[in-house]
C-alpha cells in the first residue's frame, strides 16, 4: 500500500501525505495530479464501506446477483435496486 503501488491510504493522518507522495512520483504534469484531491476528500468523509446490519450478507449477496442482471442487460439498474431494496427490507423485517 501506499505511493510504491500507488493504494491510496486508509488513515487519515496520512492522506496529505499520499497525496503528496503520489504527486511527486507521477509529476505535476500528470493528468491525474491534479484530481488525487478527489482521493482523499471522498476517504475522509467515509466512515465504512458498507453498511452494518443484521443481513449484510444477504444485502451483499443481493448486490452481487442483481448487478450481474443489470451488466448483462437482463434488467434495468433501476429495477434491480428496486428488487434488492424490497428483497432486503423483507429480511430486515424478519430479523427485527
Amino acid at each position: 500500500m501506499g505511493i510504491k503501488t500507488v493504494n491510496g491510504t486508509c488513515v487519515r493522518s496520512q492522506f496529505e501525505p499520499w497525496e503528496q507522495g503520489i504527486r511527486a512520483k507521477i509529476g505535476e504534469t500528470n493528468r491525474l495530479s491534479p484530481y488525487l484531491d478527489i482521493f482523499t476528500q471522498t476517504g475522509a468523509a467515509s466512515n465504512r464501506s458498507f453498511p452494518v446490519m443484521p443481513v449484510q450478507a444477504f444485502y451483499r449477496d443481493e448486490l452481487a446477483r442483481v448487478y450481474d442482471l443489470v451488466v448483462r442487460g437482463e434488467m434495468t439498474p433501476q429495477a434491480g435496486l428496486d428488487e434488492v431494496t424490497n428483497n432486503v427490507q423483507a429480511e430486515v423485517d424478519k430479523a427485527a
